[in-house]
């Protein structure tokens, strides 16, 4: 599947374009729909990272990174070849469900006095 055609019908764009003038860049758009962006929530008191990404586009890389300092950051939980892997360091409880053509994943990350930032990387394989 060719992730340009499919989600924007040019085969030439690049993936840091932003045709639809969202403030978004393309390969995004493609990487987890057109629909609501990824939210950081308070669940019982722990924060919660959700957002939905179309099941279909399995071509596409996403990579959830934490850091507590925002130089360094470490990945904690990675989508490649059609599959979730997540570090249990770094994440508290991660859990995906599907519903029709989107999955909504949810990363649960446990709090300590240190800072939390969270953000998630986008990449072609």
């Amino acid at each position: 599947m060719d992730w340009k055609i499919n989600s924007q019908g040019d085969r030439f764009a690049e993936a840091g374009a932003d045709p639809n003038h969202d403030g978004v860049p393309l390969i995004f758009d493609y990487a987890l729909g057109e629909g609501e962006r990824p939210s950081m929530v308070m669940e019982n008191g722990i924060p919660l990272l959700r957002f939905d990404r179309p099941v279909a586009h399995q071509d596409i890389v996403l990579t959830i990174q934490r850091s507590d300092d925002l130089i360094d950051w470490h990945p904690a939980a990675n989508f490649a070849n059609g599959g979730w892997t997540w570090d249990d360091a770094l994440v508290e409880d991660f859990q995906t469900n599907t519903f029709g053509e989107m999955e909504t994943v949810e990363a649960a990350y446990g709090l300590d006095e240190t800072p939390l930032f969270l953000k998630i990387e986008a990449k072609l394989p």
